[in-house]
């Protein structure tokens, strides 16, 4: 009997050992990768209530105006180096007359602009951005030494990823 007990316990140790193969086991791993485009973009609205193909046709020379608000610049990156935005004017309307001009000067978001080309946003902090801003016209009122009629002058709103 004790023969039958040895042989049992070493059948099951036996039966055991045979069952508990090692477990072989395999991975394997994937790298994922995808981009976003850069993205910078500018809009600029005019604030009268009936633009035209980005005009702004509201100005009374007449009267004098100070940082009179005559459009919104929508302000859009997500440059991660960050992005600049110039405006570029010339701080003269021209007469239809194509000769007679009108001064004026302009601010952006409150803050005076310079005439020629002048950076008004540098924004390097590479977050991404979705801002309205302000751009707005100062000038004296015309008076008998300006001629009569309509005066346009353009200005240009750039923005470029840093």
């Amino acid at each position: 009997m004790k023969n039958l007990k040895t042989l049992l316990a070493l059948g099951l140790f036996t039966f055991g050992a045979v069952n508990a193969a090692p477990v072989l086991t395999d991975s394997g791993s994937l790298t994922i990768e995808g981009t976003i485009d850069t993205v910078v973009a500018i809009t600029v609205t005019p604030t009268d209530a009936t633009p035209l193909d980005g005009t702004y046709s509201g100005l009374d020379l007449n009267t004098a105006a100070t940082n009179l608000t005559v459009a919104n610049v929508q302000e859009e990156s997500n440059s991660e180096s960050g992005y600049t935005v110039t405006v570029e004017y010339d701080g003269l309307m021209l007469h239809t007359d194509g000769v007679t001009t009108f001064p004026y000067s302009l601010s952006y978001d409150g803050s005076a602009i310079t005439t020629g080309s002048d950076i008004v946003t540098n924004d390097a902090s590479g977050s991404v951005i979705d801002t309205t801003k302000t751009l707005g016209v100062t000038y004296t009122a015309a008076d008998a030494t300006n001629l009569s009629g309509t005066y346009t002058g353009t200005v240009d709103v750039t923005i470029d990823a840093i």
